[in-house]
């Protein structure tokens, strides 16, 4: 549930702008005469509101994809080569799948709605949402984040269920067509089941991850022999070691992230513990462990920390990098801007306590 409220939010986010748009695009045509504001009752209402759904809803999505809000610097797109997946599905989520084909089921849905006066066809629909998702695979390169032939895929697929549905329930008031609209109907709401159906057969990732936390959840059994160390950083950037009979902040930042990790953004990371540090002073709390260990986050299965030594989280503002030794090669950072992080009050005091 934790991607669907986050669409909300983003949904949400996006209602102000969109209304901004709504209104300077209505401006436009009233003053070019396409729209006469004059005459209330003769306003295409129904349009209008498909007009600030398809707002909202773009808004959102190009928050959720990245193209908007918080960046990371992701390097060139020579860079991120390596971050391109051309293999179909072979070890990927099916949760994700899915999740990645009803995303885009509105943007098939209301592209005829606002754009009544192109003749839209499923050729097109589909040519739309293909070069659409095309577009922000390639420019999440240069965030740092993935391209991924599976979300390419699953989102043109979620266009065209999206097409399909709005035009077989236009046509549902045609008695001469009301059957076969039925029929498009029952094939835009089986087809895309069926092919995640079948497609559970190599998406094996939710498997994976489930058996890779079974894993880990036995691994904290031991974990206190695996913590070598812990402390925080206080504004003058010194580091202050946890005695060994002091309560550790590891459970607390650890669930911390687990919870809120769809929330995130994450990213490569090239920088080191004292220059981090460094650059935003604050208060941090930092882990090492031994030897590597691995800490999967169920809410956001495309974010992997794998195998490091040597975690640090900001408390005030719940920013994380990781890495082996003092090398970080990899962070995070909090994205949701309508619901601000909230520190954990326990952890924060221990912090302030420990660096006075």
């Amino acid at each position: 549930m934790g991607y669907v409220k986050t669409a909300f939010w983003y949904g949400e986010l996006g209602l102000l702008p969109a209304l901004g748009v709504l209104l300077g695009w209505n401006l436009v045509l009233g003053l070019t005469g396409k729209r006469d504001f004059r005459r209330p009752k003769d306003l295409p209402w129904g349009r209008m509101a498909a007009e600030l759904a398809f707002s909202v809803y773009v808004l959102a999505v190009l928050s959720i994809t990245g193209m908007l809000g918080l960046s990371l610097p992701g390097g060139s797109l020579l860079d991120n080569m390596g971050q391109i997946y051309l293999v179909p599905f072979l070890g990927a989520s099916l949760k994700m799948l899915g999740l990645n084909l009803l995303l885009f089921v509105p943007y098939g849905f209301l592209l005829p709605l606002v754009l009544s006066g192109i003749a839209w066809t499923w050729k097109r629909a589909l040519l739309t949402g293909f070069l659409t998702t095309l577009t922000i695979e390639t420019l999440q390169l240069f965030t740092g984040r993935m391209f991924e032939v599976d979300d390419l895929l699953m989102n043109t697929a979620g266009t065209l269920a999206g097409y399909a549905l709005v035009t077989s329930l236009r046509s549902l008031r045609d008695p001469a067509r009301r059957r076969r609209s039925l029929g498009t109907l029952a094939l835009a709401l089986c087809v895309p089941a069926l092919g995640l159906f079948l497609t559970s057969f190599f998406a094996n990732a939710d498997r994976i991850q489930a058996a890779e936390l079974e894993a880990y959840f036995a691994q904290l059994e031991t974990e206190e022999t695996s913590i070598t160390g812990e402390g925080f950083y206080g504004p003058d950037g010194v580091f202050h070691l946890l005695a060994a009979d002091q309560d550790n902040g590891w459970e607390t930042v650890r669930e911390d992230l687990g919870n809120g990790a769809a929330l995130y953004r994450s990213g490569p990371a090239s920088t080191v513990v004292s220059e981090v540090v460094r650059q935003v002073p604050g208060l941090y709390y930092q882990v090492t462990f031994s030897p590597a260990v691995d800490i999967p986050l169920e809410n956001a299965p495309d974010w992997q920390i794998e195998h490091i030594t040597c975690l640090l989280y900001r408390l005030t503002d719940g920013a994380v990098w990781y890495g082996t030794g003092d090398r970080l090669t990899g962070c995070g950072i909090y994205g949701d801007r309508e619901h601000p992080f909230q520190p954990d009050g326990d952890l924060y005091g221990a912090a302030l306590a420990a660096v006075v």
